[in-house]
């Protein structure tokens, strides 16, 4: 595939997901934002889809480059029905943070955490592509701590260092979800 139809298809696929995350997140109160209104999908502001949409071409450019420097081919065969499942277990994990209700944010986090090595297992079960998550994860966790603590963001009830503490399972998920249509794409 033609290098900015790669770039068009991940960064539209980060703008989208994050939009109906986003929308998601505010309906059922885990995150505030003062200028959305729940009138449609496109409440997000427009700084969140642009730097999600940057992050899953990021990510997606990401994973096949590293694959190559260390010679990992993937135990699977990159087919779309992998990476759909891979995106679709992503928004899954996705609508559990924030749908699912637990006695403390110590059981979500193990719970989605869980889910989210699972994910990694069924679509993707290389080194780097766990390794990568986890560097995904680091890394969104640190920007959105930023963003939440300089006020242009905010959580409803935060617990782990001004965010949600599944936040990092959440991200992880998203790191497999976009490496893994990286690696399509690149095919």
């Amino acid at each position: 595939m033609k290098a900015p139809l790669k770039l068009l298809v991940l960064f539209s696929a980060g703008m989208v997901l994050s939009s109906v995350i986003h929308m998601l997140h505010l309906e059922l109160h885990i995150t505030e934002s003062p200028d959305a209104t729940l009138q449609s999908i496109f409440v997000a502001p427009k700084w969140v889809a642009l730097t999600c949409g940057t992050a899953a071409v990021l990510i997606g450019l990401l994973f096949p480059q590293v694959d190559r420097i260390f010679g990992v081919r993937p135990q699977f065969d990159q087919d779309w029905a992998n990476v759909i499942r891979c995106i679709v277990g992503f928004c899954g994990i996705a609508y559990a943070s924030a749908k699912f209700s637990f006695e403390n944010n110590a059981e979500m986090s193990c719970f989605l955490a869980a889910f989210a090595i699972w994910l990694w297992y069924l679509s993707d079960r290389t080194g780097t592509g766990f390794a990568l998550g986890l560097f995904v994860a680091a890394i969104g966790t640190a920007v959105v701590q930023v963003l939440v603590y300089n006020g242009v963001y905010s959580y409803t009830k935060p617990d782990f260092f001004f965010v949600r503490s599944w936040l990092p399972c959440v991200l992880f998920a998203a790191g497999v979800a976009f490496g893994n249509l990286g690696r399509q794409l690149a095919v």
